[in-house]
């Protein structure tokens, strides 16, 4: 938005560069959603005293290790190999903005592992104090920076680079200073370089990173295969998509925290509490399905006029967001039942199943519907379709390798399980 304030050159070359940088952070954070698992885990078993911080260190070592590799290769893009002759302009902004953007991601491999063991860990306001942080510093430094000293695309990417350093150096100091059993089991002073541990973080969580980056990755190339259906119908889906990302927010973090306690459940080999952990994500989950769905109903002709003057392009995002009211709920269900698989230690099926999920049945069936290849051309529309049919397969998969794993750890003598 404040992007969008210094002309169509800023804001096409921070959301071109975005489309770049936002797919590597996802996969940072994918990554890090191991670490959560694996902690947890150790909770639940008792052995977090004695092996968290072998692995917390295999985790911080893995991500930014990862972190200075993407970098560089988007630092050499910046510099080396993009090239828009035709859009000078764009190209600068586009520039500059990957390369401070690119500088910032080591900094966030190491909030994001932070992050993840302070969740797993019990402190899971912290996460809290570093969504504040990021927003607090994030937002003044881009209006300073773009209305101040008129950076433009460069002034986007050092705003990122600001927050995201600033948060971690914050989160670090809290936790040193008011969580010393926490700071005392991270022991970044000791942090050392353990192959072994690395290997298995890695195994587990490698696939994680992967999977979040692609479905990341698949939402940008669905906006830029839009991009022939013109400036308007391209925008009322960018519109749409953005208002159901904001509000996937809620069953994410509910998947985060379930994810959690479920790792607890598998580390104590307690199918009871699982059991009932499950119940309770599944009731939560129904009634933030309800909150997401009335909330998009009551708003979906006002909520696109906050984008947008356009009223046909409000209007058209107004009619996207019907579709959306219905990808909900097999959105939030197939986040909570992949949430739940990293419980177990299954990130290679969440990576199975995106891939098929988006590039083997949305993707190609979205650019079918869309243009027509299939009879009648639906536009945008065609993506949403696509969507809703695929997600469903999606949640189905998710439930059934989620009830084989569940039998695998818990049911292992006759009559153990209910279910």
């Amino acid at each position: 938005m404040l992007a969008g304030g210094c002309g169509n050159a800023v804001l096409a070359g921070a959301a071109a560069g975005g489309s770049l940088f936002y797919p590597c952070l996802m996969f940072l954070s994918g990554l890090s959603s191991g670490c959560s698992a694996q902690i947890g885990r150790l909770r639940g078993n008792s052995s977090l005293s004695q092996q968290g911080t072998a692995h917390i260190h295999a985790a911080l070592n893995s991500a930014v290790l990862c972190a200075l590799i993407l970098g560089a290769i988007l630092c050499i893009s910046a510099l080396f190999l993009i090239s828009l002759p035709e859009h000078a302009q764009l190209e600068k902004h586009l520039r500059w903005y990957l390369f401070f953007a690119a500088l910032a991601l080591p900094d966030a491999a190491l909030l994001f592992v932070l992050k993840a063991v302070c969740d797993a860990a019990g402190a899971a306001r912290l996460s809290l104090l570093t969504g504040l942080s990021l927003l607090c510093l994030n937002l003044p430094c881009n209006m300073i920076l773009l209305y101040g000293f008129n950076l433009g695309g460069a002034g986007c990417g050092l705003s990122a680079l600001i927050s995201i350093s600033g948060s971690a150096a914050l989160l670090l100091l809290v936790i040193k200073k008011r969580y010393r059993i926490l700071w005392q089991l991270i022991n970044l002073p000791g942090l050392k370089l353990n192959p072994v541990y690395i290997r298995s973080f890695l195994k587990e969580a490698l696939p994680l990173g992967l999977a979040a980056a692609l479905e990341s990755s698949a939402f940008a190339l669905i906006a830029l295969l839009l991009t022939p259906c013109g400036a308007r119908e391209t925008a009322a889906h960018s519109i749409a998509m953005s208002v159901n990302s904001l509000i996937f927010s809620l069953p994410l973090s509910l998947s985060i925290a379930a994810c959690i306690r479920g790792a607890q459940a598998v580390g104590a080999q307690a199918a009871a509490l699982y059991r009932d952990e499950f119940i309770a994500l599944c009731f939560c989950s129904l009634l933030v399905m309800l909150l997401s769905f009335s909330f998009t109903f009551s708003l979906r002709d006002i909520l696109p006029t906050l984008f947008t003057s356009d009223q046909i392009t409000a209007q058209r995002a107004s009619y996207l967001l019907g579709f959306a009211l219905f990808t909900q709920i097999f959105e939030n269900a197939q986040c909570v039942l992949s949430f739940q698989l990293r419980a177990f230690g299954a990130g290679r099926s969440v990576l199975a199943v995106t891939l098929l999920t988006f590039y083997v049945c949305a993707l190609p069936l979205g650019l079918a519907l869309c243009y027509g290849l299939s009879g009648s051309s639906y536009g945008a529309t065609g993506f949403w379709l696509a969507l809703l049919t695929a997600l469903p397969i999606a949640s189905c998969i998710y439930a059934l390798r989620l009830y084989k794993l569940y039998h695998k750890f818990f049911c292992k003598e006759p009559g153990q399980c209910l279910i």
